[in-house]
């Protein structure tokens, strides 16, 4: 069975709110299920298992607003963690992480106001944008917890035992800071990343979520996206016996969005010395090469593209690149999106309000 290339619509437009400026997470899927990319003036929140790509795609969006506003983008990448190990310079052709590494939070009360005060900077700067990642939240600690480990551990030492337990200090400082910090830069061009490590929820009860992560419930209220990663698929090659992961196949559940509609899905290829693979993942949803699960299908069909038939994947995403047609597909993949949107939507319905 042989798959055509359908006409090219350039002008497909996903609807989005346009009071809401939005920057593209550097994967065109991903825009499509956010519904434009991410907002200015907001605060995105991308939650997932160790491995699962988080930290490679916000760098994608770093470097695809790099691309677009040049000089006029300044940004802050918080490495709370102390664990970044990509080589920003070759994959994305730029530093990511900032010179001054003694900026970098090791509590939540020193993150609020290294936040707050950088973002302050670049609030009412109408023509420049600015960008603040914290990788991750989960690496924060308090000053209430430290005095407590401090505690137990002179407690150790005396032979006694430590009386009581810290409480949910971080969670409450940070749903103070969220309430604060959104109304701050709302219809700024600035926009604040929080990746978060998943936990398992040991209080799910049978019907509950089975995975939770730390900060207690604030980013699930301020937030304007919350992007859940899942790795489906680990991408394996072969090379003179020799068998090595070079990437993952990641499902992307956007648990909610208050700038399109929420709960949706989408699912892309990360290659781990390359970044996101968007011709291939745009290529897997055009054509439907791809199961929701993450796995190839058996039989790939041939593919119509240009008048030529193609049997790989390979082959195609080289002619697509050799011929600059990147934009094309993209454009074909926004138009199979509205189209499958507009199927869902009740146009048979009576309006209310009329």
């Amino acid at each position: 069975m042989a798959i055509k290339r359908k006409k090219i619509n350039k002008k497909s437009k996903q609807k989005i709110n346009p009071t809401v400026k939005t920057t593209t997470s550097g994967c065109d899927m991903l825009d499509l299920a956010l519904g434009g990319g991410a907002g200015w003036g907001k605060v995105l929140n991308i939650v997932g298992d160790k491995s699962s790509g988080k930290t490679l795609l916000v760098c994608e969006l770093l470097a695809a607003a790099k691309r677009k506003y040049g000089d006029k983008l300044s940004w802050f990448w918080d490495d709370a963690e102390r664990g970044f190990s990509f080589d920003s310079k070759k994959i994305w052709n730029m530093d990511v992480l900032p010179e001054n590494t003694e900026q970098y939070s090791e509590t939540v009360e020193q993150w609020t106001y290294n936040v707050k005060s950088m973002l302050e900077e670049h609030i009412n700067k109408k023509d420049e944008y600015f960008i603040y990642v914290t990788d991750s939240l989960d690496a924060l600690s308090s000053i209430e917890e430290l005095e407590y480990v401090e505690g137990r551990h002179k407690a150790m030492a005396n032979g006694t035992k430590q009386k009581g337990s810290y409480k949910m200090g971080k969670a409450k400082l940070l749903s103070e800071f969220f309430r604060v910090i959104t109304g701050d830069i709302q219809s700024s061009n600035c926009l604040l990343v929080v990746i978060s490590q998943v936990r398992t929820n040991i209080n799910a009860g049978p019907f509950g979520k089975k995975t939770t992560r730390s900060g207690g419930k604030a980013l699930d209220f301020y937030a304007m996206h919350v992007v859940e990663l899942t790795v489906i698929k680990k991408i394996e090659e072969e090379y003179k016996g020799a068998k090595r992961k070079t990437g993952v196949v990641v499902k992307a559940h956007v648990a909610k969005n208050k700038l399109w509609k929420p709960y949706r899905d989408c699912v892309f290829t990360i290659l781990f010395d390359y970044g996101v693979d968007n011709i291939d993942s745009n290529l897997c949803f055009l054509f439907d090469l791809i199961t929701p699960e993450g796995r190839l299908k058996k039989k790939i069909p041939n593919i119509n593209w240009d008048g030529l038939k193609f049997t790989s994947r390979k082959q195609l995403i080289h002619y697509i690149e050799e011929n600059n047609q990147e934009d094309d597909l993209k454009f074909l993949c926004i138009d199979k999106w509205n189209q499958i949107e507009k199927a869902f939507e009740p146009t048979e319905r009576k309006p209310r309000w009329i």
